[in-house]
């Protein structure tokens, strides 16, 4: 690399940011970046550049690098002169930019971008995008996001002391990444040196008289970059386009100027990444300085724990309105009581190994669709969807206790009761699967025409790197279409409705019967619980924060299990008498 402009290189630093270049002291003498000097507000050395070199690196901030251009625009040298490639570490194109006014060695300076543009061949920038630390996802350079980090963390500690900072003064910042920017610097340089014959032979161009306002020299320098593949600082080196992102990022910037009426512009012509990770795009409610991963879990993964959540929750529902019936006057306790409470008892503990078998099989299920699950889904894949699934199966629950009410009001004004005792037990029972079915079928179809439905997603939003923001991982889970919007706007109007309903329905039942049966406590307890539990899964949906997410899981989670051991509690001395019954006939 010692040819081509590259034994010409220059280093411009902040003070606070040197330890980065004496860390990596190895790849600057490989490079052979013969001048370093430290800048500030005050103490810009470009007259001493300018003679000598020709690429400059430059570590500093955002506002000292606009400042280190306009200063470049204002002290350029002659035309005839060649103009300049400058690399800029942690730095982004918005930022870079900009129109500056200052002030230097006593006398304002101000630039427009297209002046500080005017001053420069090619921008390269670093761009800090995405850090990962637990992310399991593998990387072009053979490790994990998280192994890189961790075995550069180590790189950097090895080398405290050449940095004046002691192991409890040291703290990881997005810069740890800066190997994999060196790696990109060589990527430029080699595409530029293997490009060397393309441009000779089809542009009559040498590499020093090479500029990068030239679309049709930059194209082939970028094609040379795409075949790239050479082992770096970092591992083996690859070229991927700009539809990826990484822990880091390097776009080259080709800057086009037009001497006729002064103006410049920038235009990307080249990125380098060193990840595998895919970057979905950005949600409309994210502003656009901010990054987002997005990883869908498949609409699969929703129908295989449909079934059984539902299928758990609805003998749940099944038992309570059975409990709801007189069984005093009920055809089915008449005639065989050790079966009624055989099929009891026997319900329960079908929920219950459903109930637990999909505790256990959710988190294995949504880990196999999805690697990085494996560590974000592990808590919240197992309880957030019986948390979704079971506002489903409250619908079913009220819907169902609702027709049940109905009719145990119409019987006790119906005269003819005896002819319709058909319809009783038996016939209610009947109803309530075949509404849970319904339910399920319903579900089904959403989900199959329309995928965003109740599909569960986690989304991390990372901010551009300012020095100090972390990674913010939210759970988002719910509707994605205006269509099931609106289908879950009626399911909650017709909860309300039906909520209210039923309480009314319950407390006039018990007073024309004019008789206090034990299951009314519970009865209200279940609706009140489906109802609430309802809004707060809706409300928590909505604003998407994993307190309230966790708040909805718990209060789910409490009502489910509430309502699981009264019933059992309910229903011991009846299961008892059964097998006393049972044990008596024998």
């Amino acid at each position: 690399m010692q040819y081509n402009g590259w034994d010409n290189v220059a280093a411009l630093y902040d003070p606070n940011r040197k330890y980065f270049l004496s860390t990596f002291h190895e790849f600057y003498d490989t490079v052979n970046v013969s001048y370093i000097s430290p800048v500030s507000e005050n103490n810009v050395p470009l007259a001493d550049i300018y003679l000598n070199y020709r690429i400059i690196f430059v570590f500093v901030g955002a506002e000292l690098a606009r400042n280190i251009l306009c200063l470049a625009y204002h002290f350029q040298p002659p035309l005839g002169y060649p103009v300049y490639q400058w690399i800029f570490h942690d730095r982004t194109v918005d930022q870079l930019w900009q129109d500056v006014a200052f002030s230097y060695a006593g006398k304002a300076y101000s630039c427009s971008k297209q002046q500080m543009m005017q001053s420069t061949d090619g921008v390269i920038l670093n761009l800090f995008r995405l850090k990962r630390e637990n992310a399991s996802a593998e990387t072009d350079v053979g490790l994990t996001l998280r192994d890189f980090y961790v075995a550069y963390q180590k790189q950097l500690s090895d080398h405290l002391e050449e940095v004046n900072l002691t192991r409890d003064q040291y703290a990881p910042t997005a810069e740890d990444w800066a190997p994999l920017y060196y790696d990109a610097v060589w990527a430029m340089a080699l595409s530029l040196t293997r490009a060397q014959s393309d441009l000779l032979r089809q542009e009559n161009l040498t590499l020093s008289e090479y500029r990068y306002g030239n679309p049709r020299a930059t194209a082939l320098i970028r094609h040379q970059l795409s075949l790239l593949d050479f082992e770096g600082l970092t591992g083996r080196i690859s070229f991927r386009n700009e539809t990826r992102d990484t822990a880091t990022t390097v776009d080259m910037y080709q800057i086009a100027y037009n001497q006729s009426n002064a103006t410049a512009a920038s235009s990307l012509i080249g990125s380098y990444d060193a990840s595998g990770l895919l970057v979905y795009p950005a949600a409309e409610f994210v502003p656009s300085s901010f990054k987002i991963v997005q990883t869908y879990i498949h609409p699969a993964v929703s129908v295989v724990i449909l079934v059984p959540i539902l299928l758990c929750t609805g003998f749940l529902s099944t038992l309570h309105i059975l409990y709801i019936c007189h069984f005093n006057s009920s055809p089915i306790r008449a005639s065989s009581p050790r079966l009624s409470q055989l099929i009891f008892s026997g319900c329960y503990l079908v929920m219950f190994l459903a109930f637990i078998l999909v505790l256990v099989t959710s988190k294995w299920v949504v880990s196999l669709f999805d690697p990085l699950s494996r560590n974000h889904f592990i808590v919240y894949g197992m309880f957030c969807y019986v948390t979704n699934w079971s506002v489903s199966a409250g619908y079913t629950l009220i819907l169902s206790s609702f027709v049940v009410q109905l009719w145990r009001l119409y019987s006790i004004f119906n005269r003819h009761q005896k002819k319709l005792r058909f319809l009783s037990d038996e016939f209610l029972v009947c109803i309530v699967f075949g509404i849970l079915g319904l339910n399920c079928v319903i579900k089904l179809c959403w989900i199959l025409t329309d995928p965003p439905l109740e599909v569960f997603r986690m989304v991390d939003v990372v901010e551009s790197y300012d020095g100090s923001q972390e990674p913010v991982h939210l759970i988002q889970f719910g509707c994605g279409s205006k269509t099931a919007v609106r289908f879950d706007a009626i399911v909650i109007t017709i909860q309300v409705i039906l909520g209210l309903s039923l309480v009314v329905l319950s407390i006039l039942n018990r007073r024309i019967r004019k008789r206090n049966y034990t299951n009314s406590g519970v009865n209200v307890f279940v609706y009140f619980s489906t109802v609430t539990g309802f809004f707060a899964n809706v409300f928590a949906t909505s604003v998407g924060t994993t307190t309230l997410l966790f708040v909805v899981i718990v209060w789910e989670t409490f009502f489910l299990s509430s309502v699981l051991i009264l019933s059992v509690f309910l229903f011991l001395p009846r299961v008892r008498a059964a097998l006393a019954f049972h044990a008596h006939e024998l």
